[in-house]
């Protein structure tokens, strides 16, 4: 690459699969994923992943008290937040890092970090969003939620420096990591 770390900040619509999107680039460049401590309970079938430390409130309150957590966010009744000893050592490697963000978290990473972040916003139809979920088995007030936040979510959009759409896993990776290839050139 251009011979500093970059940080890639995935965005999107709920549903969008931009976790998906994010770790075929994330691996593709080489980068570490930089987990988000959450408060909320694992869905079905997920555990400790790249993208999340489920944590007990106590713990998160104690970690966010100590400083700990270099951005905190509270979702539908849940704490999130991303620690700086983790970003500090992602940042660290070679390549850089990754992280699935809401918008807020995105612009406050792009503002601390400048050219050295690029925003990619991943994005399906409502409709898509929707068969999605519904083929999941997600729960009607969830489905509900994502479609209420969808026009939100798919405005900041234009804010982003890489915007894709999920159509196809495989060949939306492809486009993000042509984009971001042809970013870093520039920079």
């Amino acid at each position: 690459m251009n011979g500093r770390p970059i940080l890639l900040l995935f965005t999107g619509t709920g549903g969008s699969g931009r976790k998906s999107v994010a770790r075929r680039v994330g691996e593709a460049l080489q980068l570490t994923a930089v987990a988000s401590y959450t408060t909320r309970e694992p869905r079905k079938k997920e555990t400790n992943t790249d993208f999340y430390r489920f944590i007990h409130e106590s713990d998160f309150e104690k970690a966010e008290q100590d400083g700990e957590f270099i951005q905190t966010a509270k979702i539908n009744r849940y704490r999130y937040g991303i620690k700086r000893a983790d970003l500090e050592a992602a940042l660290s490697s070679e390549y850089g890092a990754y992280l699935v963000l809401n918008k807020e978290g995105t612009e406050l990473f792009k503002r601390m970090f400048g050219a050295q972040a690029v925003r990619i916003f991943i994005y399906v139809s409502k409709q898509s969003i929707l068969e999605r979920l519904t083929a999941r088995g997600t729960p009607f007030e969830v489905l509900e939620r994502y479609m209420a936040q969808y026009p939100d979510e798919v405005s900041y959009r234009k804010s982003c420096e890489i915007v894709v759409e999920n159509l196809e896993l495989e060949a939306t990776a492809a486009k993000v990591l042509e984009a971001v290839r042809a970013s870093l050139l520039v920079t």
